[in-house]
C-alpha cells in the first residue's frame, strides 16, 4: 500500500513539475519577446513613444513548426484618422456597418503596426496591417493610410 501511495504522489508531483516548467518556458519567452519588440520599436525611432497606443499586448501564436509572439500597436494619429474615416463612411474598413451609438475603442482600430518575434532566432519582423483587408504590401496604400509610413519594411516590387 505504501508503494502505491508513493508511486501516486511521485506521479502527481512529476505532472505538476512538468506543467510548471511548460508554463514557465512560454512565460519566459513571452517576456523576452515583448522586450525584444519594445527594443525594436525604440531602435527604429520612427514612431514617437508618446504616440504609441497598444491594440493587443504580446500574445503567443503556435504551429507545429514554430512559436511566435506578436504585439499590435497603433498611434494616436492613426486612431484619430480611423475614427474620422469610419464615421464619414458609416462602416469599418472591413466593410461591416457601424453599429448605432458606436464609441470607437483603441482595440477596434483597424490601422495596425504588427510586430512579430519568432522564437527560434528571436528575430523581430514588422508589417503594416489594415484589419479586415490583410497585410499591406503597397507603398501607396501605406502612405495614404498610415501616419508613420517610413518604418523600414521589405516592400515587394510594384
Amino acid at each position: 500500500m505504501k508503494k502505491i501511495r508513493f508511486f501516486l504522489i511521485g506521479f502527481v508531483l512529476f505532472v505538476i513539475v512538468g506543467l510548471l516548467l511548460y508554463v514557465s518556458y512560454f512565460k519566459y519567452h513571452e517576456y523576452t519577446s515583448d522586450k525584444k519588440i519594445d527594443d525594436f520599436i525604440a531602435r527604429i525611432d520612427k514612431i514617437p513613444k508618446k504616440e504609441i497606443l497598444l491594440v493587443k499586448d504580446t500574445y503567443r501564436q503556435s504551429t507545429k513548426q514554430e512559436t511566435n509572439f506578436s504585439k499590435k500597436i497603433t498611434t494616436k494619429k492613426d486612431f484619430e484618422k480611423w475614427k474620422k474615416e469610419i464615421k464619414k463612411n458609416g462602416k469599418f474598413y472591413n466593410g461591416d456597418c457601424l453599429p448605432k451609438n458606436y464609441l470607437p475603442k483603441v482595440e477596434d482600430c483597424e490601422l495596425i503596426y504588427n510586430f512579430v518575434c519568432r522564437l527560434p532566432d528571436k528575430k523581430v519582423e514588422f508589417t503594416y496591417v489594415i484589419t479586415g483587408t490583410g497585410y499591406i504590401n503597397s507603398k501607396k496604400v501605406i502612405k495614404e493610410n498610415f501616419a508613420y509610413p517610413d518604418i523600414p519594411f521589405d516592400y515587394p516590387e510594384e
